[in-house]
């Protein structure tokens, strides 16, 4: 890992890479920031001191500036996808951080509260934990406790989303984690049981972390121009979805035809995430392809409704037109609010000339398909084109051959 850092920093003059072990580190120098990632518990493997995690954060607590800080990323002992029979990280056995039957010389991981008490009895004054979701290996999103507090914010949708997002996650678990994530949030357990914690230590009374932040989450799995976080802060008007591009040269990319039209900001829309009827029946060991038709009905019902077309049969052709942003309107990309009313959200294309229905009902298919349960019977007769066919079907869209066609080279 030394070799792999020195190589991606090599030119850089004011970067030094040193590889030894803690307990033999000495300098005299102080730092802005220290960084224990997947670090602090494998302390007690490199240290000969009888509190070989103490020692360790008190002694970066002395290499750290006056107003310096620590960030720690480690998985959480007590994290609910151990307890649904996910295994140790460290050591691969199911319930071994759970029972507690780490031994000296062994990686050893804290649930929240005996972490926050080391971290404090190091010396360190402000201690600000976070949610790294589906855990701080891979992250996708990052919840903090403002916003997990937050009775407008469903901090839930970001946690069952990103369940099957972690590739540790075994084949089968003892319950169902997208279901029991909601019920965890809104009895005021979603830290205590996050699969990690991200944490930011400093020796001040300022938290590091602005106090209206309620997550963060990244979109990486795309072009790097097309790269983004998105923000999510409470202000005095509501919650503020805040998106920032990664790129420099964010316009560089743009097709022809498709648009990237992301704004600088939106506003918040707390609801039920349509996908989230696919996902609960995609999970079931048993599912069938009819099992699938109630909710292509209601997303076919849905789009007729946002898109303002009359209810006269005009959107059972695979060639009807909706408006050019809707090659984004997606399942995961509409909310169903308490009344039932639905809306877009997180729109970033524009398809010059609009959006073919067939195409999109076909794009929403293709983005869900990969959360279907293998297991299912269902799941060793079925081709994608004939899955996607059959929910077509359903409501009375007929998709050619070469209909077909067009849109998958088009994606």
């Amino acid at each position: 890992r030394a070799s792999i850092a020195a190589s991606r920093t090599r030119g850089l003059e004011n970067v030094t890479v040193l590889a030894e072990r803690f307990d033999d580190f000495k300098t005299d120098e102080q730092f802005d920031a220290i960084t224990l990632i997947g670090v602090l518990e494998y302390a007690s493997m490199f240290s000969k001191g009888t509190d070989p995690a103490y020692t360790m954060l008190r002694r970066i607590r002395e290499l750290l500036k006056p107003h310096g800080h620590l960030f720690i990323a480690i998985e959480n002992q007590l994290g609910l996808k151990y307890f649904a029979g996910a295994p140790e990280d460290h050591l691969s056995i199911p319930m071994y951080g759970i029972e507690g039957r780490y031994t000296q010389g062994q990686p050893k991981t804290y649930g929240r509260n005996e972490l926050e008490r080391l971290i404090e009895r190091a010396g360190f004054t402000t201690t600000t934990f976070m949610s790294p979701l589906p855990d701080y290996k891979l992250p996708n999103s990052i919840i903090t406790e403002a916003g997990y507090a937050s009775k407008t914010f469903d901090a839930a949708a970001l946690s069952w989303q990103n369940v099957r997002k972690d590739p540790q996650l075994p084949k089968s678990t003892h319950f169902d984690l997208e279901k029991s994530w909601p019920v965890v949030i809104e009895n005021d357990l979603g830290m205590a049981l996050a699969n990690s914690f991200l944490v930011a230590a400093s020796n001040t009374k300022e938290s590091p972390i602005d106090e209206n932040i309620l997550a963060y989450h990244y979109s990486t799995g795309r072009k790097s121009v097309y790269c983004k976080a998105s923000i999510f802060r409470a202000t005095e008007q509501g919650i503020e979805v805040q998106y920032n591009r990664f790129a420099d040269n964010a316009d560089a990319d743009d097709n022809v035809n498709l648009r990237y039209v992301l704004p600088s900001s939106d506003h918040y829309v707390k609801g039920e995430v349509l996908s989230r009827d696919f996902l609960s029946l995609a999970a079931r060991p048993d599912w069938r392809v009819e099992d699938f038709h109630p909710f292509m009905a209601r997303y076919v019902s849905i789009l007729l409704a946002l898109s303002n077309e009359s209810s006269s049969g005009a959107m059972t052709c695979a060639t009807t037109r909706l408006p050019s942003h809707f090659i984004d309107a997606v399942p995961q990309n509409i909310i169903i609010d308490a009344v039932g009313s639905a809306s877009l959200i997180d729109i970033e294309w524009q398809l010059t000339g609009g959006v073919e229905l067939g195409h999109l009902l076909l794009r929403g298919l293709l983005l869900l398909m990969p959360s279907l349960n293998p297991q299912s019977h269902a799941a060793a007769q079925l081709t994608r084109q004939s899955f996607v066919s059959s929910l077509l079907e359903s409501v009375a869209i007929q998709l050619g051959s070469d209909d077909l066609n067009r849109y998958v080279q088009s994606e």
